[in-house]
């Protein structure tokens, strides 16, 4: 029986993998730019979500705590009702930190690859920069500029505005007035003087604020240490 003949010379050289054009490029790259910002939506989505439901439940706690006052008008309940409400609260808050500051982290992680992206997108045609406002640094100042934050020029007018600004110092300053009002109530409860206890509070209070700033910074900068930058800006 007579043999065919193979459609390719057993020696004969492979062909090499087309490069794709620049339109082809720019489609991957805009679907993967859309991909992180579909992700990013609903990260902020879980981030409002989890804010407002500790802020509802913070609501119906106060709500509550009014109500048993007017109810029973006996000091004793209502310390007690206090006393118990308020560490659930302190918990509560303190997981949606733990929580938005994580998402924050994610964040940043995904603006760093947007900017990638964008430098990519310069790659292919430089003269577009001069139309794109964001960045396109992958490193912590590019980063900041993307998000509106590296426009201050002082660091720390920065920091602070980073920190006001944000839903975790939102989350934060409410987690430490809940912890400064426990621990006065708890105060006067022990027979402390109404100064002593105002003072005791207003110290756990700015304590725990402190303690969790302290918290997001580092974990921030370890998050960003853990990437290194592809395209560092010259700052």
């Amino acid at each position: 029986m007579q043999q065919r003949p193979s459609a390719r010379p057993p020696h004969a050289p492979v062909d090499e993998p087309r490069q794709p054009s620049d339109a082809v490029r720019v489609q991957i790259l805009a679907t993967e730019h859309w991909s992180l910002l579909a992700t990013r939506s609903m990260l902020w989505s879980e981030a409002f979500t989890r804010a407002t439901m500790f802020l509802t439940a913070l609501s119906a706690a106060v709500v509550a705590l009014a109500l048993i006052a007017q109810a029973t008008g006996e000091e004793e309940t209502f310390t007690l009702f206090v006393v118990l409400l308020l560490p659930i609260m302190l918990v509560v808050g303190l997981a949606t930190y733990v929580r938005i500051n994580r998402i924050n982290d994610e964040d940043e992680r995904l603006v760093a690859g947007m900017n990638r992206l964008r430098r990519g997108y310069l790659d292919i045609a430089p003269d577009l920069e001069r139309y794109f406002v964001t960045d396109f640094h992958d490193d912590r100042h590019g980063v900041a500029m993307t998000s509106g934050v590296g426009i201050e020029d002082d660091p720390f007018r920065r920091f602070v505005i980073h920190v006001i600004g944000s839903t975790p110092g939102l989350v934060g300053l409410i987690e430490s007035v809940v912890a400064g009002a426990l621990v006065g109530l708890v105060a006067v409860v022990l027979g402390l003087p109404a100064y002593l206890a105002t003072l005791a509070g207003m110290g756990i209070g700015f304590g725990v604020l402190a303690s969790l700033v302290i918290t997001s910074v580092r974990t921030a900068h370890r998050s960003m240490a853990r990437s290194t930058p592809r395209f560092p800006s010259e700052h």
